[in-house]
């Protein structure tokens, strides 16, 4: 049995709790606001419910009005120091742990 795309939405969305929902429309308000994007650019998922697109504002508000983290200058490590710290790691061809 196929479903259509608008089916499946639905059964997502029905099976995130309401409030799951709030928190995320205000967490992806706040993250676009630190992206950039202007107000009211909903996503297809807030956009018509009135609760979702409130949470989303006051996360955009809250996103808007904090502080860029200023650009850290990266220190450099003598050898001797990445040894000391990272040395006993296992660190595979990537750069990454494990891997």
């Amino acid at each position: 049995m196929k479903i259509t795309k608008r089916q499946l939405r639905k059964i997502i969305r029905e099976s995130i709790s309401r409030e799951d929902q709030i928190v995320s429309a205000y967490d992806s308000g706040a993250t676009d606001a630190e992206e950039g994007y202007d107000a009211g650019s909903y996503h297809d998922w807030i956009d018509g419910d009135e609760e979702l697109m409130a949470s989303y504002d006051r996360g955009h508000e809250d996103g808007s009005g904090m502080e860029e983290i200023p650009d850290r200058q990266v220190s450099r490590m003598s050898r001797e120091q990445f040894q000391k710290t990272y040395g006993d790691m296992d660190v595979g061809t990537r750069g990454k742990a494990g891997y």
